[in-house]
């Protein structure tokens, strides 16, 4: 009896589509990081300030300018940048809550 083979190109598809599946896994704006390396882009970097580090993306002008679960956040220096939004509490990480300033949407920020 002879060996069976399978045929190539099915294996390759399959093969594709979890390499693709597992870099869209990688870390999202407002997730832990110890350098900008961790962070999912070359555009995010990583606040090293925050707890446990906190990507983010600077000199945003409006939400277009954030990646998926980002909003654009002037703070009172005029710097801006991409946060994780939410709605509340919950979705935040640990040691982070939902807070608000004053017109703009709610984000995740240090406790």
């Amino acid at each position: 009896m002879e060996p069976r083979h399978l045929p190539i190109a099915p294996l390759l598809l399959a093969m594709a589509l979890l390499c693709a599946a597992m870099s869209a896994c990688g870390p999202e704006i407002g997730d832990d990081c110890e350098s900008s390396y961790d962070c999912a882009s070359s555009s995010m970097i990583c606040d090293t300030a925050a707890p446990d580090g906190y990507c983010l993306i600077e000199g945003c002008w409006d939400d277009k300018d954030c990646p998926e679960y980002g909003v654009c956040i002037a703070f009172a220096n005029d710097e801006r940048f991409c946060m994780r939004g939410c709605e509340d509490g919950n979705d935040c990480r640990d040691g982070y809550r939902c807070v608000h300033l004053q017109g703009q949407p709610r984000f995740c920020y240090v406790r």
